[in-house]
Order: C-alpha cells, then sequence, then structure tokens
C-alpha cells in the first residue's frame, strides 16, 4: 500500500515536471500558477531526472540560432615617423617581431 502511494506521489511529480518543461515558463512561474512549493517542485525535479525519466533541462522553448561572425577591421598598421620626415607605414598583418618597432619607437618618444 505504501509502495503504491509512492508510486502515485512520483508519478503525480513526474506529471509536473514534463508539465513545466513544455510550458516554457521558469520553475518559480509554474509553480505559482499550479499552487506548487518552489522548493519542493525543485527536489521533485531532481529526483525525477535522476531516475532517467525526464531530461535535465528543458527542451521546448529552446533552440539554435545561427550566428555569422565577422572580424572588425583591424586599424590601418603601425606608422613610425622621424623627426625630419622620414616615414615607416607596416600594415596591420606584419611578422609578430616588428612588434620591437613599436618598443623601439615609445623609447625614442620618451627620450626626445
Amino acid at each position: 500500500m505504501a509502495e503504491e502511494r509512492g508510486l502515485q506521489r512520483r508519478e503525480h511529480w513526474a506529471r509536473h515536471v514534463r508539465e513545466w518543461e513544455s510550458s516554457g515558463q521558469s520553475q518559480a512561474a509554474y509553480c505559482a500558477t499550479q499552487g506548487l512549493k518552489l522548493n519542493t517542485f525543485k527536489d521533485w525535479a531532481t529526483k525525477v531526472r535522476k531516475s532517467g525519466g525526464l531530461s535535465a533541462e528543458p527542451k521546448q522553448g529552446l533552440s539554435w540560432v545561427p550566428v555569422k561572425v565577422q572580424a572588425d577591421e583591424v586599424s590601418s598598421g603601425l606608422a613610425l615617423r622621424g623627426a625630419n620626415g622620414w616615414q615607416l607605414k607596416l600594415p596591420p598583418k606584419v611578422c609578430p617581431h616588428w612588434g620591437l618597432l613599436t618598443k623601439m619607437r615609445k623609447s625614442y618618444d620618451k627620450a626626445n
């Protein structure tokens, strides 16, 4: 008799968890509309899921959306200018070793 009652209770909560998953509502909203205690619902949802009866996350209401990511244009590069008018322009896609020029320029700027 007690075993049958436990099974009925489990089915009762499993039905609520299924209905919640298909509702698209938060657990709190579903419990409020059904007159259920949120903490009790959460406990039963965990039990039902662990028994393999339901998924870990609600499936309905969620979908994948294709996203196209495009890189922003990189700055115009690096330009070094000398006091007497000389100029060296490097494009944005140069060997990383050219970064040494940036350090040299900063040192030069500090010295002058």
